[in-house]
């Protein structure tokens, strides 16, 4: 038995509590909501065993003399300041490109977090999901009026079907098949309302996919490393490597998925969060919430660290799983208009920073926060990296964004196609953090250029395209 040393409440805006255990160590050993009064706490701290964490009825004194901290859950997430109205939907591509469907203001895309945005031509004012294929393909859903693609994510779109249907979620196979999961306005004519279609030539042609499930979760899709499939139903967790033949893994209703690099698939329940390998076998289970509340979304970032979010739809918190710990801390409550994020629009890029989206708006949170009672630090870039300029080919404007994990004295420069060097865009001393710089090729003519970053310590060079 684990005998406690101290003891954390973290009261919620909806009076339910987090209790928070720790070791004569101060080892944080478990925490979990235990209910919505104070009697819940003292019911929990007789009957219930958690993660290892022992609490009797002897305990009850000590308990009650070590409660060292009472907490008000903080409020985390700030708003975006945007150019454009209501936003319906948001993707972040593997370059940390983010994208935003809006209700009638079209399309726009952020190059560097957030801080700007570029409206993108588009045939249509209301946009939905986007999505970049490995060939470099651009797909957006145009919300009920159809899948458009960008064959190399030029700006020029092309129809390719799905009128009448709302895209949740396009992914990509092992054997390179796009996966296409849809809420179908008409489901007579698309067989279902949730159901996949698959495509076998970069989404210029699409094919019912049957399935031995009735319904899916569009936001409970996550490829595996060696690009096995994995999907949350409401029959279990399904895998796929072509996207056409599903196999059975775990029972259950499975509202979202994420993997880790090693291949640990964690997946939401209810009021659960489960892991399991590729093989299938179940390996944990972690309590998190009670009723009304549900584990809703969950994403992981490139440190393997697990961030779920938990919903009663009417308030969200946000939870922290570092990897490698069983242990889940609350963060804070999410901020936003109606105090209801779902699930399927929350999400992380490759710097760990979440975006999500409540009443329309859109929020950030790019701070590190490893409980709830911490400071919030800035997240910083965890290395040197130089980024695709976009659009890529363009006329005549261009963004190039990179990022620096450290204070460094930095030059950004633009060279023809014979190395002579063009312009120089950036030459001075940055702070850790992720830039974007604009190119304007106004005055050159078409052809091949390339642009180099270089650091005391750092070079990199990459191509770009002038079409005029």
């Amino acid at each position: 038995m684990k005998k406690l040393k101290a003891v954390r409440i973290v009261v919620k805006r909806n009076k339910t509590f987090d209790v928070c255990t720790f070791d004569k160590n101060r080892t944080h050993i478990s925490s979990v909501i235990v209910g919505t009064g104070i009697h819940d706490v003292f019911k929990f701290c007789l009957a219930c065993k958690y993660g290892g964490a022992y609490m009797k009825r002897k305990h009850i004194l000590f308990f009650i003399l070590s409660i060292t901290q009472v907490l008000w859950a903080q409020k985390i997430g700030t708003k975006i300041i945007t150019p454009f109205g209501t936003a319906r939907s948001i993707s972040v591509l593997a370059d940390n490109r983010i994208f935003v469907g809006t209700q009638n203001d079209g399309l726009y895309y952020s190059p560097d977090n957030g801080s700007t945005w570029i409206y993108l031509t588009f045939p249509h004012s209301l946009t939905g999901m986007a999505y970049k294929s490995s060939s470099g393909n651009l797909y957006v859903d145009a919300q009920y009026n159809g899948l458009y693609r960008s064959k190399g994510g030029t700006g020029n779109w092309e129809l390719v079907g799905f009128q009448d249907v709302e895209i949740d979620q396009i992914f990509e196979s092992a054997t390179g098949n796009l996966v296409c999961h849809i809420n179908a306005y008409n489901p007579a004519v698309y067989n279902s309302v949730y159901t996949f279609y698959l495509s076998k030539n970069n989404g210029l042609n699409w094919n019912y996919i049957p399935s031995q499930f009735s319904k899916s979760l569009g936001l409970g899709i996550a490829v595996h490393p060696n690009k096995t499939i994995y999907i949350g139903t409401y029959q279990g967790l399904y895998k796929s490597t072509d996207g056409e033949s599903w196999q059975f893994c775990e029972p259950g209703t499975v509202y979202s998925t994420a993997i880790q690099s090693n291949g640990l698939i964690y997946y939401t329940t209810s009021n659960e969060i489960r892991n399991t390998m590729d093989n299938g076998s179940a390996l944990g289970i972690f309590p998190l919430t009670q009723s009304p509340f549900v584990t809703y979304k969950i994403v992981r970032d490139q440190q393997d660290d697990l961030y779920v979010q938990s919903t009663n739809y009417s308030e969200s918190y946000l939870y922290k799983n570092t990897k490698g710990s069983f242990i889940w801390n609350l963060l804070g409550e999410l901020n936003g208009d109606n105090g209801h994020t779902y699930g399927k629009q929350m999400q992380i890029n490759s710097f760990g920073d979440i975006f999500y989206l409540d009443g329309g708006s859109l929020y950030k949170i790019n701070r590190t926060i490893t409980k709830v009672d911490d400071y919030l630090n800035v997240q910083v870039p965890h290395q040197i990296q130089l980024f695709q300029n976009y659009p890529n080919p363009f006329n005549p404007t261009t963004n190039i964004s990179f990022s620096l994990n450290e204070k460094t004295f930095m030059k950004l420069k633009i060279y023809d196609s014979c190395g002579k060097e063009i312009t120089t865009l950036v030459n001075e001393e940055k702070p850790a953090g992720t830039y974007s710089v604009k190119f304007d090729g106004n005055s050159l003519s078409s052809g091949v250029y390339f642009y180099r970053l270089q650091t005391s310590h750092f070079s990199q060079t990459m191509k770009l395209l002038l079409l005029k």
